[in-house]
């Protein structure tokens, strides 16, 4: 697949707005958040110590903090650090991922004992893997590696008080970084950190949900020429505030945004 010519669906605009439109109502929602303190301290999550099964994946426990991985019916990834689960925080005016139906865990899958210490869950459409110093890995069923997300960051005035954090993810070198609606990210970033990620082994959409102020930028990769190594694309999300939380959506463009919209409750013209 050549993911430089997937500008067709590129055409989504009106799904890009609604994925847009439903974050900036977050962020709205949380502008009363509380400034960080004048002394902030670096929290890491450690190592990972333990780990809960569940429905759909379950939680890892790791030094300074829990992960919670769940994947529902029909694909869906939710990552949230701090225990954050799919539906928190609920904005107070009801609009958000809470507006549509979240949907129910994929009971088939779990969280089971990985390789070298770490955790996996797999399920018929996607592959998600928990290392054990708490770096998160999404593969395609077949164990293609499509993104790496690297353990998260907080600076906060004491552990736990929440704060500005910072998230560094790896994607494949082919991939590309557009946006919801299908059009190019500017190199400077976005304000909206929604990101959608196409190469030649798959397509992701990937949707904080953190209304804080944020954003993201990027550098893309280049693919290895003849024996030379690839250099993977990279990510770097920064939030003011909120949760380490995002929804990860895998397959076709068209089925990921709409499902995106199913998830938000929006119209895909994000009216």
């Amino acid at each position: 697949m050549d993911a430089g010519g997937l500008g067709w669906s590129a055409g989504r605009v009106g799904a890009g707005r609604a994925v847009v439109a439903w974050w900036r109502t977050r962020r709205a929602a949380l502008a009363t958040a509380r400034a960080p303190g004048p002394t902030l301290r670096v929290r890491a999550p450690g190592a990972v110590l333990t780990a809960e099964p569940g429905p759909g994946g379950g939680l890892v426990h790791c030094e300074r903090s829990v992960l919670r991985v769940v994947v529902a019916q029909g694909g869906a990834v939710f990552v949230g650090w701090d225990a954050a689960g799919p539906d928190q925080p609920e904005p107070r005016d009801g609009a958000g991922a809470g507006g549509g139906a979240c949907p129910p865990p994929d009971t088939r899958a779990t969280l089971e004992p990985d390789t070298a210490g770490g955790w996996r869950v797999v399920s018929q459409r996607v592959l998600v893997t928990v290392g054990r110093e708490g770096s998160v890995r999404l593969r395609t069923p077949g164990g293609v590696l499509l993104r790496h997300d690297t353990p998260p960051r907080w600076w906060e005035p004491e552990p736990g008080a929440g704060g500005p954090w910072r998230q560094r993810s790896r994607v494949r070198a082919d991939a590309r970084f557009l946006d919801p609606g299908g059009s190019p990210l500017g190199t400077e970033g976005r304000r909206v950190p929604a990101q959608l990620v196409v190469s030649g082994a798959g397509t992701h959409l990937v949707v904080h949900s953190s209304g804080a102020e944020g954003g993201l930028r990027f550098r893309e990769g280049v693919p290895g020429d003849g024996s030379a190594h690839d250099r993977p694309g990279r990510c770097d999300v920064r939030m003011s505030a909120g949760p380490v939380a995002y929804w990860v959506l895998m397959g076709p463009v068209e089925r990921a945004v709409r499902e995106w919209v199913g998830l938000t409750g929006g119209e895909a013209d994000g009216r």
